[in-house]
C-alpha cells in the first residue's frame, strides 16, 4: 500500500510511518494549526490517494505519476547533452583554480567528457552571485574568458547555484534586508532566505539568470543544497501574506522562472535540479530536464536511479557524480541500471577511460528501463534496459551491506584524491554470487546470444522459453542480451 497527495502546490502535510508489533500504520496528516474557522467558514482537505501496488516503489510511484498530470506541467524533454558525461570542480572543493581547470580541458575531452561544472567556490559569496575576485581578478571578464575557453575545447560550462538562499554578508541581504524570510518575532530567519513569493525576488532572479545566458554563455546550470526543496514560513510583513505558508507554497514558482527564462535565451539551456541527499518535491520536476542521484551512499544510487525513471519516464536521465570518487562499483552500477556516469575526481586515469568508454558505447540512459524485478526482494539485484531491440541486464551482489568503517569509502582514502601522494587505492570488499539467473522480458520464440559487455566476453546462446544463465561474478554482471537472426 502506498499512501500519496494529490495537487497543484506543496501542503503543509504529514506522512509519518509506525511499525508496532508486526503492523505497519500509515497516516496523512494535514496542519490545520494556523487556521481558524469563524461561522460559515469552510475546511476542505487536501486530495488524497491509496495505491494498491505489487514489488518495490516502481509501480506506486508511476501510478503517483500518472496522478499528478493534471495538476503539474508536463516533463520537459531532455537536451542531448544531459545524457553524456560530464565533470565537476568539486574534486578540488571551494579550491579550485582556473589554471586548474585549464589543464584538464584536453583530458577532459580525450575521455569523453562533454561538459564541465564551475561548482561552489566560482563566485565571492552565496547570494550576489559575482566572481571570486580572487580567482578572477578582473571580475566577470576573467569569469567569461574561462568559459570561452572551455567552449574553445568543445565542451560545455555550467555552474553550480544555490538560488533562494544568501549568505549573511552578500550585498544582496545588505542591500535588501526587506526581500528575507522573518520569523514571527520579527527577526531573520537562520536560513536567509529570499521569500520566493515576493514579486521583487522572483524579478531578481530572472535578471540573474539571463545574465548567466546571455553574458556569461552559460550551458548550464546546477542547482544544488536540500534546502532548495522549500522555504520557511515567512511573516515578514512587507510581503503582506494572507498566508505565512505562501512563501512555501511558492518554492515552484522559483524553479519556474528560473527554467522559463533560461530556455528563453538558449532553447538547449540544462537544469539539473539536486536536492542534495534527500528526496526531490516533485513540483520542481516540471522545470528541470536532468535529475541526479543526489550525494548518495553506494546502496543508493540504483534506487534513487530507478525511483526517477518511475517518477520522469523511463528514459530520462539521472546524473550520478561520484564515479571514480568513491570506491566500489560506481561507474558499474550507474551504467547497468541506466544512469549518466559523471565525475568530480581530479585524477583521471584509465580507470575512468575504460567506464566512459563503455558508457558511450551503449549509452543506456537513452533506452528503455523495463521493471521486471523487486530491486528489495530478487537477488541479485537486477535491473534491464531495452534498447535497439536488445536487452541489457545488471546483476549486482550487495558487497556494500558487509561491515566497514562508513558508509562512504573514497577510492583513495577517506578524502578526495587531487593530493595522491602516499594513497592506495582502497579495497572494497566484494561478493560473490554461484547460480542460476533469470532473464526475464524475452520473447519465447526466439534465441539470444550473451555478452559480458564490460569484459567484451562470450557467454553462448539461450532461449527465450529458457532464459536462464549459469554464472559466477564478484559484484556485478553486466550483459547484453540480443536476437540471434536465422536466414
Amino acid at each position: 500500500m502506498a499512501l500519496a497527495y494529490l495537487g497543484e502546490k506543496p501542503r503543509n502535510i504529514y506522512l509519518p510511518v509506525k511499525v508496532e508489533n508486526g503492523e505497519v500504520q500509515l497516516e496523512i496528516k494535514e496542519n490545520y494549526k494556523n487556521e481558524i474557522l469563524r461561522r460559515n467558514d469552510s475546511l476542505v482537505s487536501v486530495q488524497t490517494a491509496i495505491i494498491a501496488h505489487k514489488n518495490d516503489f516502481y509501480n506506486p510511484l508511476r501510478t503517483y505519476s500518472r496522478l499528478m498530470k493534471p495538476f503539474l506541467p508536463d516533463f520537459k524533454k531532455p537536451v542531448d547533452y544531459a545524457y553524456k558525461s560530464e565533470w565537476c570542480t568539486w574534486g578540488y572543493q571551494r579550491d579550485f583554480t582556473p589554471e586548474q581547470i585549464l589543464s584538464k580541458l584536453d583530458r577532459l575531452k580525450a575521455i569523453g567528457m562533454k561538459s564541465v561544472i564551475l561548482d561552489d567556490g566560482w563566485s565571492l559569496n552565496h547570494g550576489d552571485w559575482v566572481p571570486n575576485p580572487v580567482k578572477f581578478p578582473n571580475g566577470d571578464e576573467d569569469f567569461k574568458q574561462l568559459i570561452s575557453k572551455i567552449h574553445e575545447h568543445g565542451l560545455k560550462a555550467w555552474i553550480w547555484w544555490l538560488p533562494g538562499y544568501a549568505d549573511s554578508i552578500s550585498q544582496l541581504v545588505i542591500q535588501h534586508p526587506d526581500w528575507l524570510i522573518k520569523n514571527k518575532d520579527g527577526s531573520v530567519h537562520p536560513s536567509y532566505a529570499l521569500c520566493p513569493a515576493y514579486l521583487p525576488v522572483q524579478e531578481h532572479y530572472k535578471k540573474l539568470v539571463k545574465k548567466f545566458v546571455t553574458e556569461y554563455k552559460l550551458d548550464g546550470l546546477k542547482l544544488d543544497f536540500q534546502e532548495i526543496n522549500s522555504a520557511p514560513p515567512c511573516y515578514n510583513p512587507a510581503h503582506h501574506h494572507k498566508d505565512p505558508f505562501e512563501s512555501y507554497y511558492s518554492t515552484p514558482t522559483l524553479f519556474k522562472n528560473i527554467y522559463q527564462t533560461a530556455v528563453r535565451y538558449n532553447p538547449d539551456m540544462l537544469i539539473e535540479y539536486c536536492s542534495c541527499g534527500i528526496p526531490p518535491s516533485i513540483f520542481h520536476l516540471p522545470w528541470t530536464n536532468l535529475a541526479v542521484t543526489s550525494d548518495p551512499g553506494i546502496h543508493q544510487i540504483t534506487q534513487r536511479i530507478k525511483m526517477y525513471k518511475a517518477l520522469m519516464g523511463d528514459n530520462f536521465p539521472v546524473l550520478e557524480e561520484y564515479c571514480g570518487v568513491l570506491a566500489g562499483p560506481m561507474y558499474q552500477l550507474t551504467i547497468g541500471a541506466g544512469g549518466v556516469p559523471g565525475t568530480f575526481s581530479t585524477y583521471l586515469d584509465n580507470y575512468h577511460n575504460k567506464w566512459l568508454s563503455i558508457y558511450q558505447k551503449y549509452q543506456l540512459s537513452r533506452g528503455q528501463y523495463l521493471n521486471l524485478y523487486d530491486i528489495g526482494l530478487d537477488y541479485p539485484e537486477t535491473h534491464v534496459i531495452k534498447k535497439d531491440r536488445r536487452f541489457y541486464y545488471a546483476f549486482y551482489t550487495h558487497p556494500w551491506k558487509q561491515p566497514m568503517p562508513t558508509s562512504r569509502m573514497y577510492r583513495f582514502g577517506t578524502g578526495f584524491d587531487y593530493k595522491l601522494e602516499g594513497k592506495t587505492e582502497f579495497k572494497y570488499p566484494t561478493e560473490n554470487y554461484s547460480g542460476k539467473v533469470s532473464l526475464r522480458g524475452l520473447d519465447k520464440n526466439k534465441e539470444y546470444r550473451v555478452l559480458d559487455y564490460a569484459n567484451n566476453k562470450e557467454l553462448g546462446i539461450i532461449k527465450g522459453n529458457k532464459p536462464y544463465l549459469n554464472v559466477s561474478f564478484n559484484d556485478y554482471l553486466l550483459l547484453e542480451v540480443s536476437p540471434v537472426s536465422r536466414q
